[in-house]
């Protein structure tokens, strides 16, 4: 099992995001989420979304005199949003959960699948927020 989340975790870092962009975050995250791995699932996801939206409002503030950029980053969001819940839909069907097929540790598996997004959202948003200087494809 272990095994599984750390694989889904890195399936995660290399689809989502540009693996040059966020090289130096992989170490982090790697340590990040073994560390969550001891605690509860679901408490981790919500302690990640809650700074995932913290990153979110920061970036609207930050960015509040480009209307056209809050614009996109909104439908950028919603649709990140979107993703997330059909990506879980796909792993974790609603009429499987209420029959039971999945047992009971879907719950479990659920947490861990939508903080192992979250956290990969997370370092995206960070990115926005905080470019890397020298960057030079960086968003400014």
């Amino acid at each position: 099992m272990k095994h599984w989340r750390q694989m889904t975790m890195l399936c995660c870092v290399v689809l989502l995001s540009p693996c040059w962009a966020y090289a130096d975050d992989a170490e982090s995250l790697k340590s990040s989420v073994q560390q969550q791995e001891t605690e509860d699932p679901c408490v981790t996801y919500q302690s990640l979304d809650a700074r995932m939206n913290d990153l979110y409002q920061a970036i609207k503030t930050q960015y509040a005199d480009d209307k056209k950029k809050i614009h996109r980053l909104r439908k950028v969001q919603k649709n990140w949003l979107r993703f997330r819940d059909s990506h879980l839909a796909l792993l974790f069907p609603v009429s499987e959960q209420i029959s039971g097929e999945y047992g009971s540790v879907t719950p479990m598996c659920r947490c861990y699948e939508l903080a192992a997004l979250t956290q990969v959202r997370n370092v995206q948003l960070s990115a926005l927020l905080n470019p890397e200087e020298g960057d030079v494809c960086a968003v400014h």
